[in-house]
C-alpha cells in the first residue's frame, strides 16, 4: 500500500494529497469496522445454516468452503462500509451532488437492505439488520457531509460575486 502511495503522490497537488490521506484515514477505520461487524455476526448465521438439519445428521464442512465462506462474509460487510466514503470522495470531485445522492435515498436504503440479506444468508433477520442498519446511518452521515460541502460550496461562490 505505501508504494501504490509513494508512486502516486508525485503526481497529485497538495490539495489532492489531503483528500487522499482524509479518505484513508476515514476508509480504513471503516473497513475495519465493517470486517469487524462481518466477524461477529458470523457465528450465529453458521449456527442458523447448521440447524436446518434434523439432530440425526452431522454437519461436515470441508476446511476450503467453511475459510472460503468466511472471508467473503467478512470482506464484504468491510467493503460495504467504505461505500460511503467513495459518495463523499465523489462529491468532493464534483460528480455527485448532495441533492442527487438525497433524491435517491429510497432506493440506496433498498439496495443496503438487499445487500445485507445476501451478504448474510442465515435466515434470521437479526443478523441482516446488524449489517443493514449500520450501513444506512453511515449512508445518512455521507448525506450530511456531502450536504455540508455543497453548502459551503454555494456560500463560498455567493461571496465571491
Amino acid at each position: 500500500m505505501t508504494e501504490l502511495f509513494g508512486f502516486l503522490t508525485p503526481g497529485l497537488t497538495a490539495k489532492e494529497r489531503r483528500y487522499g490521506l482524509g479518505f484513508l484515514a476515514a476508509a480504513l477505520p471503516l473497513f475495519a469496522s465493517g470486517c469487524a461487524t462481518g466477524f461477529l455476526i458470523f457465528p450465529r448465521m453458521v449456527e442458523v445454516l447448521t440447524s436446518f438439519a434434523s439432530a440425526e445428521d452431522s454437519t461436515i464442512l470441508q476446511a476450503a468452503y467453511y475459510f472460503d465462506f468466511v472471508m467473503k462474509t467478512v470482506l464484504a460487510s468491510g467493503v460495504a462500509f467504505v461505500l460511503p466514503v467513495f459518495l463523499v470522495v465523489l462529491n468532493l470531485m464534483g460528480i455527485l451532488s448532495a441533492s442527487a445522492i438525497a433524491k435517491s435515498w429510497r432506493l440506496s436504503v433498498v439496495a443496503i437492505v438487499v445487500f445485507a440479506a445476501l451478504v448474510t444468508p442465515a435466515a434470521d433477520v437479526l443478523s441482516m439488520v446488524f449489517v443493514a442498519a449500520p450501513m444506512v446511518l453511515l449512508f445518512l452521515t455521507a448525506l450530511a457531509i456531502t450536504w455540508i460541502h455543497d453548502r459551503k460550496g454555494t456560500d463560498h461562490a455567493r461571496s465571491q460575486l
